[in-house]
Formats: C-alpha cells, structure tokens, sequence
C-alpha cells in the first residue's frame, strides 16, 4: 500500500527492454477501460502519435524497432496528485535510453479516469515476454510545494519493489 503522506509520485523503472514489449501501469487493480494514454515516438525514421481513450493500462514505453535484441532504457513517470480524491490523476512519462541498442525515445501523457487516490501500482509487459531479471523499480513520494518537480534530495524514497514484482 502506497502511503496517501504525498503530493506526487515519481515512479523509475531501469530494464532490458525486449522486441516490440510495452510497459504498462495499472492503478489499484482495474484492469478495464478507465485510461486514456498519449504516446509520441520516433522509430528511427518517423515520428509517430497515437491516442486510445479507452485502454486497459497507461502504455509508456515501447521498446525496438522489431528488433531481436534487447534495448537498456530508463522509465521516468510522474503520477500527479495520487492521493487527491476529487480529480482524475494525470501521469507523465519519458524515457531517456541507449538509441543504438534499437530503443525508440518515448514521451506518454496518460490520465487514470477515477477520483479514488491510488494506493497500489501494477507495472506489467504488454508484450510477448515478462520484464527481464534485473530490472530495477524506485518509487519516490514527492511532498509539498509545486515549486520544485525536480527530483532531489529532499525527496523521499518510498520503497524499492524486486524485479519479480
């Protein structure tokens, strides 16, 4: 359960990302048609845009080009207002990575349609394989003042979920 002592959450997600998988979010368990998600991604050769208003998951990174190798990236996710139980919660993704191991950079806006605050976060693979071993998650709990949305050290690192979560 994820603490409601927060403003914000900043969610990062280092991995091996493979062929084609997309790495999704899912809040406090719905798994039906409460997210709407914008993506911006550039292939390589062309920029792409793509909007679904009624998905299953807020997708946030695709990796390759239909590549056979695997692509080293980082996930950075803000979830905005998590604990606000008046206002649908607005996530904001970007991933910085290694271009020439096939990784497509990535921005993603996504909306979690429900008033409820989250409290538990499901990161899952949309894709054809399961996130590989190693990967590492951080969630950090952002407090106060929307003055700062830098992560620094006066925010706290909520916990450390294991690779197999």
């Amino acid at each position: 359960t994820i603490p409601q002592t927060y403003t914000d959450l900043v969610l990062i997600i280092n991995a091996n990302f493979y062929n084609q998988d997309v790495t999704c979010l899912r809040f406090n368990g719905y798994s039906t048609s409460i997210y709407a998600c914008s993506r911006l991604f550039f292939d390589g050769s062309n920029l792409y845009f793509e909007v679904d208003n009624s998905a299953t998951s807020i997708n946030l990174f695709r990796s390759g080009n239909g590549s056979t190798t695997d692509s080293l990236g980082t996930i950075v996710c803000n979830i905005n207002n998590y604990s606000n139980t008046s206002k649908s919660k607005q996530v904001l993704s970007r991933n910085a990575s290694l271009p020439q191991r096939g990784t497509t950079p990535n921005m993603c806006s996504g909306l979690y349609n429900r008033t409820d605050a989250i409290t538990s976060i499901t990161i899952l693979s949309d894709g054809s394989s399961t996130i590989t071993a190693g990967t590492k998650f951080a969630l950090y709990g952002i407090k106060g003042d929307r003055k700062s949305t830098r992560l620094n050290s006066s925010h706290e690192w909520i916990s450390r979920m294991p690779s197999s979560a």
